[in-house]
């Protein structure tokens, strides 16, 4: 790829979530391989715009707050793109990419769409509105669509996408930062108070029904009477004491003494470090980033068979069906196995995430997308 070429990423906001993270990573990568990158916040700065400028990214945020500023924002995009002269612009979720299809119309900006989850949330009638439009976009609008997930391709040619110009990269890591510390692990161990004899779970994501953590409640009212040496942490936005909604399910099923919600971490690492068995299960995904750090760590884990979360855990993972009898057999298969077989389960994981889904090789797998891009 020529180094001397302009990529501009386009965003509907730069806060810490899952696609934005990536985008992070992708153009941490490309800023090392010299490519000039420009990164566009249809909102605002959010919490990774200072750290995309101090890596060496040209950032702009247009301050979009409500459907009355849309027009205002299509039009500064459109000036943007004009006076950037970007080689590819890409942009990323449905907002982006039907706020970038506007802005686009008429100039010669090779548009790539990138579509970055297997279906719609639930009740999300306005995101599942844009995903029509786009739909019927997807023929002439975008050069190419990239998807996070072959689920998430195959889903979105049922909503109506152009199949022919659709294409898989998933998600890559700096696994430099996703390893496991054994100070960490005793640090967290004390202050949440439970020594090597506990067996620890952990379920890491924003608190939401995607992510599927009354269903894993649910899975421990299932075993818990049969081991009694567990204990649970729930790790992400809006598991914390704070959230009524949590609290009362808690104690609804009686699990107020067993499980303890810590709220949103920025040491995720750490915390991973800390637990003896990841567990994710979500309804829906499209490519995990909770999955991919846990096991990078070299963490025994179970994930719904979601997404691509089978093709991410190859067989270093159990997999089950997001239901809660299928999270309580696969809990208790895990704890069936020996401390050794497990160990090796986590290491084996922790391999194949890393020579698979570094952030160096699927950086390299865009590259030669925006090749193609430019070629066609």
């Amino acid at each position: 790829m020529d180094n001397a070429m302009k990529l501009m990423h386009v965003i509907i906001g730069l806060e810490a979530s899952g696609a934005e993270l990536f985008l992070q990573r992708l153009v941490k990568q490309q800023l090392k391989l010299k490519k000039k990158v420009v990164v566009v916040s249809l909102t605002d700065d959010g919490k990774l715009g200072e750290q995309l400028r101090a890596a060496g990214a040209l950032v702009y945020t247009l301050g979009l707050k409500s459907i009355f500023g849309i027009p205002r924002v299509i039009y500064q995009l459109r000036k943007l793109i004009r006076s950037q002269q970007p080689d590819v612009l890409q942009s990323w979720m449905y907002h982006a990419d039907f706020f970038s299809t506007l802005a686009t119309l008429g100039l010669k900006t090779k548009l790539l769409w990138s579509v970055r989850c297997t279906a719609v949330p639930a009740g999300s009638y306005l995101t599942y509105g844009i995903m029509k439009l786009c739909a019927l976009l997807s023929g002439f609008a975008p050069v190419k669509i990239c998807y996070v997930a072959e689920a998430a391709k195959q889903t979105h040619r049922r909503y109506g996408y152009s199949d022919c110009k659709g294409v898989t990269i998933p998600n890559g890591y700096d696994f430099n930062s996703n390893i496991f510390c054994a100070k960490k692990r005793e640090s967290i161990r004390h202050l949440l108070k439970v020594d090597e004899n506990v067996f620890l779970i952990g379920v890491v994501g924003r608190f939401h029904p995607d992510k599927g953590q009354d269903i894993f409640l649910e899975a421990l009212t299932k075993i818990r009477g049969r081991y009694p040496a567990i204990k649970v942490v729930l790790i992400g936005r809006g598991c914390d004491t704070d959230n009524l909604q949590l609290n009362a399910l808690l104690t609804q099923l009686g699990l107020v003494q067993l499980v303890v919600p810590v709220g949103e971490q920025q040491d995720i690492p750490g915390w991973l470090s800390a637990l003896d068995l990841n567990v994710m299960p979500s309804r829906t995904e499209g490519f995990p980033n909770g999955l991919a750090e846990a096991m990078a760590v070299g963490l025994p884990c179970i994930a719904t068979k979601v997404g691509d979360a089978a093709l991410l855990a190859d067989k270093y993972a159990i997999l089950c069906e997001p239901t809660p009898e299928s999270i309580a057999v696969a809990i208790s298969s895990m704890l069936a196995m020996s401390p050794d077989a497990r160990m090796t389960l986590g290491q084996g994981a922790a391999n194949w995430v890393r020579d698979n889904f570094s952030i160096e090789s699927i950086e390299q797998r865009y590259a030669q997308l925006y090749l193609e891009i430019l070629e066609s």
